[in-house]
């Protein structure tokens, strides 16, 4: 009788203390898995993975390449587009120097390859601009290579009637001794007009006769709705 009495004892604590884990167990499962802090989260949902923001640097928006130092600041900050003027898409017509024709017939010259010439003797070079009548030129800017000291290459854009007269709209010099550059006029507007008036850019080295300065290019930045030529 003791033995028998002694077995359902135990039996009963074991009982009690199954009931005890279960309820530790149930009261568990109701809370969050931050401390205790109870959770929205249906039970058996996954956690959710909280992501940072990234916090990106001026110039490093998405799909932004932009590095620091990576662009000519000339280009960038002169040649933004003019909004103002513009009355439609931004186009650009360039010429190589050693396409330029001699202004007088005493000229005298070397081509140095890649597009690039350098004078022997004369002074003008020149070459004849074509672009859509009402285009807006907003730009101008002279490509070249100069290692000397005492003289600059130096372009102009003009524009000619019939009766001798011409005026200058924009010109670009070298300066110093850089070596391969390009220098730009600063931002101007003109409108093309083909009817009454011829443009040409002339281009001149101010005495230079050294293979240290060399004519290289001009680029002319204009605007225009490509719609009205339609």
């Amino acid at each position: 009788m003791l033995c028998s009495s002694g077995v359902r004892r135990f039996l009963v604590v074991v009982a009690f203390t199954v009931i005890l884990i279960a309820n530790f167990t149930l009261a568990s499962s109701a809370q969050g898995p931050d401390n205790g802090v109870p959770s929205d989260r249906p039970a058996g949902a996954a956690q959710e993975t909280v992501l940072e923001e990234e916090v990106k640097l001026p110039g490093e928006e998405a799909g932004s390449t932009a590095t620091a130092g990576n662009a000519d600041p000339d280009v960038v900050e002169e040649e933004v587009v003019n909004g103002s003027e513009a009355p439609g898409q931004t186009f650009y017509k360039r010429w190589a120097a050693e396409t330029f024709v001699p202004y007088h017939y005493l000229n005298e010259w070397a081509n140095m390859g890649s597009g690039c010439f350098r004078r022997l003797n004369g002074y003008i070079w020149t070459t004849d601009v074509q672009l859509p009548e009402g285009a807006i030129i907003d730009y101008f800017r002279v490509y070249y290579y100069d290692t000397d000291s005492a003289y600059n290459v130096e372009a102009t854009l003009l524009r000619y009637d019939s009766t001798g007269s011409s005026e200058l709209l924009a010109s670009a010099s070298g300066s110093g001794t850089p070596g391969w550059s390009s220098a730009g006029s600063g931002l101007f507007s003109h409108s093309v007009d083909n009817l009454n008036w011829s443009y040409a850019v002339n281009m001149s080295f101010t005495g230079g006769t050294t293979a240290a300065l060399r004519a290289c290019a001009v680029r002319i930045r204009y605007q225009y709705d490509p719609a009205t030529l339609q």
